[in-house]
């Protein structure tokens, strides 16, 4: 129940985070970016703690890999030199919300945004946003596949991607709640 209800809050404040971002009388952008919004859904894992020592302390630890979405992935972007006048390609990050709201970031527009996980040595992708149209904005929801396959660690496979776009025409001027059931 209670997994329902941080869903539930989460969709709510993003739905209102982008509809108060539209509302300020801002015309949309006639470039050719489109906004988006990426926030991770899904089950929040167990607290674990540390054994005790001599007094008895136990620190609370990290969750295992696996456990929670990556907090950053990371994108091919561009990077001007301009001491050698040339453009290198290089990884950018992205930061990833846990069922919580974050900003709108501007993307281009027209093409599909690949984010990628980072590995030891080398960076494997993760995620693929489809592509949209230039001032668009976006909600984009990462969750889970299948809580029953990986059960402990429902965020090793790459996540189930639920496109919201708030100004679409049939969404338009509406309320609507989505409600997740993990």
């Amino acid at each position: 129940m209670t997994m329902i209800k941080i869903g539930l809050v989460t969709i709510f404040m993003a739905i209102i985070a982008v509809g108060c971002d539209q509302s300020r009388g801002e015309e949309p952008e006639l470039t050719l970016q489109t906004k988006i919004m990426v926030v991770a859904l899904g089950p929040v894992p167990p607290r674990r703690y540390s054994a005790g020592g001599n007094r008895g302390d136990a620190a609370m630890l990290l969750p295992q890999v696996g456990e929670v979405p990556p907090s950053k992935l990371y994108y091919q972007g561009f990077e001007n030199d301009v001491e050698n006048s040339q453009v290198t390609e290089t990884w950018r990050p992205f930061q990833i919300a846990f069922n919580n709201t974050t900003a709108m970031r501007s993307i281009k527009a027209g093409e599909d945004f690949v984010l990628y996980k980072k590995l030891a040595d080398a960076y494997e992708p993760y995620v693929t946003i489809p592509s949209g149209e230039a001032g668009m904005r976006r909600v984009i929801f990462l969750s889970p596949l299948s809580l029953l396959k990986n059960k402990n660690r429902p965020w090793m496979d790459k996540p189930h991607v639920t496109v919201i776009a708030p100004g679409a025409g049939r969404l338009k001027d509406k309320q609507f709640v989505t409600a997740c059931i993990w």
